[in-house]
């Protein structure tokens, strides 16, 4: 008489589950945000002669029709849009 035994062999089979159809498209979202934008501005203050600021306000130019430039600043938003490739699904 012959004796046997069962085996038992687990593993996988792969097998098609079905198709997928991958379809791009673009999708344009409005989008707000808030730029803080500075910008520099000028303001002439007159102080008047004192006892106690009577040197240093003679130390200056003579009293002239001089005119004196001064470049302001300003800064603005600037907006760009570019393409960034994004990992995972979507």
């Amino acid at each position: 008489m012959t004796r046997s035994e069962e085996e038992m062999h687990v593993g996988t089979e792969r097998r098609e589950a079905g198709r997928v159809r991958l379809r791009k498209y673009v999708v344009t979202e409005e989008q707000q945000r808030a730029v803080p934008a500075r910008h520099e501005e000028v303001r002439v203050e007159r102080e008047p002669i004192t006892d106690a600021n009577r040197g240093d306000a003679m130390a200056g130019p003579d009293i002239s029709e001089a005119e004196h430039e001064v470049t302001l600043h300003e800064e603005e938003p600037v907006v760009e849009t570019r393409a960034v490739p994004r990992s995972g699904s979507a």
